[in-house]
């Protein structure tokens, strides 16, 4: 790997700014993922049927049956809520250990921020929290904005941090830009036309093809990098 790519900004000022821009995140993402856990925990002791319960929730029939079996829903909440905190637990273990090696380079930054905000973001529940907390829907936007960022990030900068090739950069401004825009519709800031929603999967899924061409194409061509 080229050493330009994992050594630090050079300028203090610069590090700095970095390193409290990725424990702002981590925080936000932390503190985010713990509030989902709560309502969570929460959801999953009370029986439940339909669209709008929580995707983990049971229904009374499936209760009784826990009951039968010796396990109450307090016993089903904390088993399906350990096994989420189990996941972000291991993500952490693993983002402690590459700050630990990396915890001065650039890749060391973007790598553990990485694991940290990916399986939280795909985890935790927006819509939950916000439907709960009706005063976290600007900053749940942005911090889902910021996982997005962080995730398309990834797939188009790992492992070198350079877009390759140079023109990639073009599809991953526009990917980003199509999740977050069917992010501002499912959160009622816009209203698309009806050609655009028809449009706008087919089209995102042909830019994530892309960007898994291009790791392809990247590891195939500058292994070396």
């Amino acid at each position: 790997m080229n050493s330009a790519q994992i050594t630090p900004p050079s300028k203090p000022f610069l590090q700095w700014i970095s390193r409290a821009t990725w424990l702002l995140i981590a925080a936000a993402d932390l503190a985010f993922f713990v509030l989902d856990l709560g309502l969570d925990y929460q959801q999953l002791l009370e029986p439940c049927e339909g669209p709008d319960c929580n995707y983990l929730s049971i229904s009374q029939a499936e209760i009784d049956v826990l009951e039968s079996w010796g396990l109450s829903s307090q016993a089903y909440s904390l088993i399906m809520n350990g096994a989420t905190v189990l996941g972000v637990a291991a993500s952490l273990v693993l983002v402690i250990l590459i700050l630990w090696n990396q915890g001065d380079t650039r890749i060391g930054w973007a790598v553990s921020l990485t694991l940290l905000v990916i399986p939280i973001t795909m985890i935790s529940d927006v819509d939950n929290v916000v439907a709960h907390y009706p005063n976290l829907l600007i900053p749940s936007t942005i911090l889902s904005g910021i996982g997005t960022f962080v995730l398309l990030g990834f797939l188009y900068l790992f492992p070198s941090g350079r877009f390759y090739p140079g023109w990639a950069f073009m599809p991953f401004i526009i990917s980003y830009l199509v999740f977050e825009m069917y992010s501002a519709e499912f959160n009622s800031f816009i209203t698309l036309p009806a050609f655009i929603e028809q449009i706008g999967a087919p089209v995102l899924l042909l830019l994530l093809a892309l960007a898994g061409g291009f790791q392809i194409l990247r590891y195939r061509r500058k292994s070396t990098l």
